[in-house]
């Protein structure tokens, strides 16, 4: 009998519950501490350790585990068409609900050539295990948001894989494991479904867990059994959160309730909501924007001189918008001097490169170019 401690996501408050932890623990102990569900999948979508996580699958079975036990794992077989085979578990993997979460799984795919879902939260930019071409072959990835991919090892057809996700969003961090590898990179995602689901692929899954805390490099080689020695460096995520909160507060400081701006381009995306991909009003160059509040993680509410009301990030906001009392004609060129020398664009570095080597010239020949103007002007 072990004692694990879950986190009610609705509830915010921490429980004490017994569980029977079955044999695929075998002399291994579970990490407890975080512990919100753990799913056996002995062909079914109960969750062990608390009840209300449990799912329901959809054209599954059961199949045999990776120690051979039949009936142990659930397996999935897409079916004619759009049918898919699959399990959806009631439990919200987003940044909002575990803005630091480690989830954990055994897999199998039965093809190598497609591009899998195995499990996931939304769309392709959402927390999940996914494979994704690189390299000449599907590996196992993991979405990253707006970061894109992260990639991992190949897959290898009818090989049950340890892969172990870990997502930091005060960090914007992801590292993903795969077997005794560790792969890293940055990830930024934000709302998601509040349901995940697993399958919809032909191949099996087995022993889901999901904490809500980062798990050690120890702890997850306990789990898988074996040493996690590849890139085992890259699991440590350095703590920026509080940085980028400073930065975040020192961007605030630049806009207030009540400065008004005017759209310096064509328009501006309000949104119904923070963070919201919902498109609510379009504010254009006829249009006074004024800053009612501060709305949080550098997003403000805004409204304009017909009362429309919606949010905008702050950071959108300085960029295609410009104060009431300057002009446009300032503002534009501010901004593309600004963005000329943001050396993230190929353009930007050929543009600096020709600008030196004009300098260079310039002042290498200044004579003879002194010389050519003065003859120009007699």
């Amino acid at each position: 009998m072990l004692i694990f401690k879950k986190k009610h996501i609705a509830l915010k408050f921490a429980i004490i519950i017994p569980v029977l932890i079955p044999a695929f623990l075998s002399a291994q102990s579970l990490p407890d501490s975080g512990l919100v569900a753990a799913y056996l999948l002995d062909g079914n979508a109960k969750a062990v350790n608390a009840g209300q996580f449990s799912g329901k699958t959809l054209r599954t079975k059961a199949v045999a585990d990776r120690s051979g036990r039949e009936g142990r794992a659930l397996g999935f077989q897409p079916g004619p068409g759009m049918e898919f085979s699959q399990a959806e578990l009631p439990l919200d993997i987003s940044p909002n609900a575990l803005p630091v979460v480690t989830i954990i799984c055994w897999i199998k795919a039965g093809e190598t050539f497609k591009y899998l879902t195995p499990l996931r939260s939304g769309d392709k930019k959402q927390r999940g295990i996914l494979t994704d071409k690189h390299r000449g072959s599907q590996r196992w990835s993991a979405s990253a948001g707006s970061d894109g991919v992260i990639h991992g090892s190949p897959v290898l057809k009818d090989q049950w894989t340890f892969i172990a996700l870990i997502y930091d969003a005060p960090n914007e961090q992801a590292r993903l494991i795969v077997n005794n590898q560790v792969f890293g990179g940055r990830a930024r995602q934000r709302k998601s479904n509040p349901t995940t689901i697993i399958g919809a692929f032909n191949g099996a899954m087995d022993d889901l867990m999901i904490y809500n805390r980062a798990l050690s490099l120890e702890e997850l080689e306990m789990l898988y059994g074996s040493p996690i020695d590849i890139n085992r460096e890259d699991i440590a995520i350095d703590d920026r959160s509080g940085y980028r909160r400073r930065m975040e507060a020192q961007r605030n400081t630049a806009v207030e309730a009540g400065q008004q701006f005017i759209p310096g381009y064509e328009e501006l995306i309000i949104r119904d909501s923070v963070h919201s991909p919902n498109t609510l009003h379009l504010f254009g160059h006829d249009d006074t924007i004024t800053v009612l509040s501060q709305a949080g993680d550098n997003w403000l509410e805004v409204s304009n001189q017909k009362g429309e009301k919606g949010y905008i990030s702050a950071s959108s906001l300085i960029s295609n918008a410009y104060r009431t009392g300057k002009t446009k004609s300032v503002f534009r060129f501010t901004t593309w001097l600004g963005q000329l020398f943001m050396m993230n664009k190929a353009w930007n570095w050929f543009f600096a490169a020709l600008f030196t080597l004009l300098l260079g010239m310039a002042l290498k020949y200044r004579g003879q170019l002194n010389d050519w103007f003065i003859a120009l002007g007699g």
